[in-house]
């Protein structure tokens, strides 16, 4: 959604298809990160922030980024497995404190910023305008929101 609305806006804009190219990929680039985001989330915000239980998408089936980082760990899958929306609090939350003490929420911090950074460098080529810094200021938002 969001790589097509930058397209969307370039195009409209009258941007050339090189600038369009650009702002597509940048887009997905911050798609991107904003779902990966939304994925630590789930294992880093309080409830309150989220407006939902932390660990939702795990009781819910949702394949998130730390789950697959945490996945790795045959063990762990196999709980992982086991996991569904009839589980009860405990064995949901035993997942969720695995994952936040086994290092994935780190690595997978790592890989939003990767994609912030990629989509900040898709910007390069573009004029230094206002427009730029805001969507340069979008992006590291994106990257390091905590709710």
């Amino acid at each position: 959604m969001i790589e097509t609305s930058c397209a969307t806006g370039a195009v409209v804009s009258g941007a050339s298809p090189e600038v369009v190219k650009q702002l597509r990929l940048f887009g997905y680039d911050i798609g991107m990160a904003f779902q990966m985001t939304d994925d630590l989330l789930d294992f880093t915000a309080k409830s309150f922030q989220l407006g939902k239980p932390v660990g939702e998408d795990l009781k819910h089936g949702h394949k998130t980024l730390p789950l697959f980082y945490s996945a790795e760990d045959p063990e762990f899958f196999d709980r992982l497995q086991q996991v569904n929306q009839s589980s009860d609090y405990a064995t949901t939350h035993t997942l969720v404190r695995e994952v936040q003490r086994n290092g994935t929420l780190e690595r997978s911090q790592r890989t939003i910023d990767r994609y912030v950074n990629r989509a900040i460098q898709r910007l390069d080529g573009l004029p230094d305008v206002p427009d730029k810094r805001s969507l340069i200021e979008i992006a590291e938002y994106i990257g390091k929101r905590k709710w």
